[in-house]
């Protein structure tokens, strides 16, 4: 059982999509389900670990693939009368009880970019508890090390080695705009529900005849919030900065 609960909770962390993790917390009579035991349940369907097999297994799957659609947590009571195990070893029925719990996918936000902006995004998240991740090429990466969940120093901003997916939340405030290019290429087509760039007007309109002429589609870059942050009259780094961070936490309650 040991190494079952370590393979399961294992990929609870290692994931980050919705899922719900079933535990058994309580058992009466004949079952042979071990306190703790545990399965957890994705949103795609797929189960990791065992409750053992059979009806009981088969209602927590069940019951379990329910909540991760409405993102709810709940005791789940699973009853198997006397009448029900007639044909079977035992001798009375079980009660077991139980506990799903539902984890909704992290606050993960992609900082392209570790300049006096980018510094001052991730503070404002790291107080907010989203999970933050820091991309840029030495020596600007390191300067973010105590600021951000995870840091990737690029050796080659054409090779980019970050999964965007559709909880990630991209942030492009390259030093100079020198690489937003090799960002969008990176992050257009993911499903990345907020794609955010700095820029003014007139760096925009250049990029956006570079971004055209590599194949990219008008809807391609309509995907892109530019400027980025929330319309506040920001002046200074800081309140460019806040308005960023009011932005993605706009975007992400509205997903």
């Amino acid at each position: 059982m040991i190494g079952d609960t370590r393979r399961v909770l294992k990929a609870v962390l290692e994931s980050n999509r919705p899922l719900v993790l079933a535990t058994v917390v309580d058992r009466k009579t004949s079952s042979e389900r071990p306190l703790g035991a545990k399965i957890v349940v994705f949103d795609d369907g797929t189960v990791v670990g065992s409750l053992g097999g059979g009806k009981l297994e088969e209602a927590v799957v069940k019951r379990a693939k329910e909540l991760v659609k409405t993102g709810e947590s709940a005791l789940f009571s699973y009853v198997e009368h006397r009448s029900q195990v007639a044909n079977t070893d035992r001798t009375c029925g079980e009660r077991t009880l139980v506990f799903l719990e539902y984890f909704g996918p992290r606050k993960r936000v992609l900082v392209f970019g570790a300049g006096t902006i980018g510094m001052n995004v991730l503070r404002i998240l790291r107080e907010i508890n989203y999970t933050t991740v820091v991309i840029d090429e030495p020596p600007f990466c390191e300067h973010a090390k105590d600021l951000a969940d995870e840091v990737i120093c690029l050796e080659d901003w054409k090779n980019i080695p970050v999964e965007v997916d559709r909880y990630s939340f991209v942030v492009v405030l390259t030093r100079g705009h020198a690489h937003d290019l090799d960002v969008l290429r990176h992050v257009v087509r993911s499903e990345a529900p907020y794609i955010g760039m700095i820029g003014s007007p007139k760096k925009n309109a250049e990029l956006k005849d570079a971004f055209l002429k590599e194949g990219f589609t008008e809807d391609d870059w309509n995907r892109i919030k530019t400027p980025i942050g929330l319309d506040i009259n920001a002046q200074t780094p800081e309140e460019i900065a806040l308005a960023i961070a009011a932005e993605v936490v706009s975007f992400w309650r509205k997903k």
